[in-house]
């Protein structure tokens, strides 16, 4: 089910989610308006009517803007570190790029596949196997939350979470 729901809400196929490789540093001097265009037309409620005129003009400013040597360097690395830079980047004691940044960063949040979703299902078949058949939602969803944890050497357990397992157990 939720593959399904997650194919529907963004379909993989979609042409307009091809178009965010616009922001990707290295396609800075392509200079393709249009894609930026067709991205924030897609997505209505990031970026508002009144925000287009300014959004055309922080991007013609980005494609032409030569930024300084530490800032040049540091935007090199990838898309997320580049965008997240230019949200901080002032020119002039001004913000620039606020709302390019605005549609950059909730674009690049988007998943790109169904990964995530693939090792959570596979994950839940290593949990609940035909000998823990009979476990229920709220355990499967702590074993879940716990065996997805990186580094359980940090883990910290909540009052919540202490008071929420014992009442499992009645």
């Amino acid at each position: 089910m939720g593959t399904k729901e997650l194919y529907r809400l963004l379909s993989l196929k979609n042409d307009v989610l091809k178009d965010i490789d616009i922001f990707d540093p290295a396609k800075k001097q392509s200079g393709e308006w249009v894609k930026v265009q067709t991205l924030a037309k897609a997505f209505p409620n990031v970026i508002a009517n009144n925000e287009y005129d300014e959004l055309n003009s922080e991007f013609v400013v980005y494609t032409l803007w030569d930024p300084p040597a530490e800032l040049s360097i540091a935007m090199k690395h990838d898309p997320d570190t580049n965008w997240h830079k230019l949200s901080v980047c002032e020119i002039g004691g001004k913000q620039c790029f606020t709302v390019l940044c605005k549609l950059a960063k909730a674009l690049l949040i988007l998943p790109h596949s169904n990964t995530e979703v693939e090792r959570i299902f596979s994950n839940l078949n290593l949990i609940k196997t035909a000998h823990r058949s009979c476990l229920e939602s709220p355990m499967l969803n702590v074993l879940l939350h716990i065996s997805s944890r990186k580094n359980m050497a940090e883990f910290q357990s909540t009052e919540e979470m202490r008071k929420r397992a014992k009442n499992l157990k009645k």
